[in-house]
């Protein structure tokens, strides 16, 4: 994932030949990958040596039209996802599909629990109360009504 705009990407290949100081083709001018970060995004690259990580066009690229390589600046993006170590512990798995896949009711209590421990911290409390925001710990009941079942055959 890319910091200045949020978009995931699939990294396929690492181009060693490239670096933020190369250039590419932006509207029949060509331009540098640290000027257009630079001018687009008010982004400064600090590495101009590191190569530059490759992503092949998607399907839906494929059928958009655009079948050229994104390339992306590896000190603007961050891992997202798991390794596949990750997903062959067994242990680590079924901690994360606890946290994942909980209930309604255990959700609310994990809400309610993170939000008394933000109260309780003094740190925490005095910064909320600089900020003049107001929160609380409690969550909200709503009243709800169920719609019996009907048919549509007859």
């Amino acid at each position: 994932m890319t910091h200045y705009n949020r978009k995931t990407y699939h990294v396929s290949d690492v181009d060693f030949t490239m670096n933020p100081m190369s250039t590419f083709d932006k509207q029949g001018t060509p331009c540098t990958y640290r000027d257009y970060y630079k001018s687009r995004y008010s982004v400064d690259i600090t590495d101009l040596r590191q190569p530059l990580l490759m992503c092949r066009p998607t399907e839906r690229d494929i059928h958009r039209g655009d079948n050229t390589a994104t390339y992306l600046v590896p000190e603007l993006c961050q891992m997202t996802g798991l390794t596949d170590a990750m997903r062959a512990n067994f242990t680590l798995m079924k901690e994360l599909s606890q946290h994942l896949h909980m209930g309604p009711d255990q959700r609310v209590a994990a809400i309610n629990h993170f939000m008394s421990q933000l109260s309780d911290s003094k740190g925490v409390s005095s910064l909320i109360l600089s900020l003049s925001f107001t929160h609380t710990h409690l969550s909200w009941a709503y009243n709800s009504h169920f719609v019996s079942i009907f048919s549509c055959w007859r």
